[in-house]
């Protein structure tokens, strides 16, 4: 039994290795460091994918999130054309509101759309890909497709996707191609 697991365990590996092309795999990583404690994950999307589709918890089923979006009063939104025409658009600064109490700025730099909010407290930047946003409204308008963005920001470059500095805590969410996260 034991050797029949072994050789199986080596076909899905070898397989999966031929899957990827010899490629070296792409990690999801991150990192939160606080006063008392740092926590590490690190994950390669060959895991993360397949075990997305196995999850089936409350609205979570199949790698996607049902959303109520009556709750969010978007439901008049068309979010494909939307991104379609955010892609289409030139580079540029596209909101910036100011305040005393926070600051939040949306840009668009080639592919990547960019948020950044600082309130004082702690300052946040997101960097994500329009590719990662077109798949994650990819599905039934009621429902977030987070296999299928988890799929596309598995082709992203190595890079930082947020950042947030504050009073307490550093947190960092990256991709690259170390298994460590260093």
């Amino acid at each position: 039994m034991l050797r029949s697991l072994i050789i199986g365990g080596l076909l899905v590996a070898l397989s999966a290795g031929a899957a990827l092309g010899g490629s070296p795999q792409r990690w999801l990583h991150i990192r939160v460091e606080g006063d008392d404690e740092t926590v590490r994950v690190n994950l390669p999307f060959q895991l993360i994918e397949a075990v997305l589709p196995l999850i089936d918890v409350d609205d979570f089923e199949r790698g996607r999130v049902r959303i109520d979006i009556d709750e969010f009063d978007v439901d008049d939104i068309d979010f494909p054309a939307l991104i379609d025409a955010l892609r289409e658009s030139e580079e540029g600064e596209y909101v910036t509101v100011e305040s005393h109490d926070e600051n939040v700025r949306v840009t668009k730099q080639g592919e990547h759309l960019l948020i950044n909010i600082e309130d004082g407290r702690e300052r946040v930047e997101v960097r994500v890909r329009l590719a990662v946003v077109d798949a994650l409204f990819s599905g039934e308008p009621d429902e977030l497709d987070i296999l299928a963005a988890v799929q596309a920001l598995g082709d992203e470059e190595e890079c930082d996707l947020v950042t947030v500095h504050g009073d307490d805590e550093t947190v960092r969410i990256w991709v690259d191609r170390s298994n460590t996260g260093d």
